[in-house]
């Protein structure tokens, strides 16, 4: 859509909502802030322009907590799945059998990443959609893949929202879907 100089401000449209991404600036870093926590509308209208694009033939939905938690209830209502795997970032009480690994994401920095043993075990031998709100550096998806591959699950096709920085069409050749694209503040 565009950027708007005078108010730090990114316009985005997905389907029939649109939102401004404020300009969040850090110690030698900015980025346009998309923050779909608590926004019902915009989490339903993604997730069926996002629905539009995915494989026909996917049967299990992971993402990682916590801003596409609300759009994988909305993607998995949609597609009729029953249950979708939120990988967490600390480890659980109520977790058995966990698989974690380490990784780095550009807005969290160092993280770790756990899978309940439960869940290892759902997600066996199906396709599998790994969804999330932004694709930037691809960091998220990275340590995804490599703690669903220390679990011997094969990932089908990743999906976001939106891209950031640049159009990411597959990755480690595994096609990513998105609703679009939106520039880091410094290619304005």
């Amino acid at each position: 859509m565009g950027v708007d100089l005078m108010n730090n401000f990114y316009q985005i449209k997905i389907g029939k909502v649109s939102r401004k991404l404020k300009l969040i600036k850090g110690d030698g870093f900015a980025y346009y802030s998309f923050n779909m926590l608590g926004d019902s509308e915009l989490n339903k209208e993604s997730a069926i322009e996002l629905c539009k694009k995915l494989s026909n033939d996917i049967d299990a939905i992971v993402t990682v907590e916590s801003k596409a938690i609300a759009l994988a209830q909305e993607v998995s209502s949609l597609l009729g799945h029953k249950r979708y795997v939120v990988i967490r970032k600390s480890k659980k009480s109520y977790m058995s059998n966990e698989v974690s690994i380490s990784g780095d994401t550009i807005i969290s920095g160092k993280s770790d990443y756990f899978i309940d043993g439960d869940d290892v075990e759902y997600l066996k031998g199906k396709n599998v959609l790994v969804l999330d709100d932004v694709i930037s550096t691809c960091g998220t998806i990275r340590s995804v893949k490599t703690l669903l591959d220390k679990c011997g699950i094969e990932i089908k096709q990743f999906a976001c929202v939106f891209c950031e920085g640049k159009i990411t069409d597959s990755f480690c050749n595994i096609p990513v879907i998105s609703c679009g694209f939106f520039p880091l503040p410094e290619e304005k």
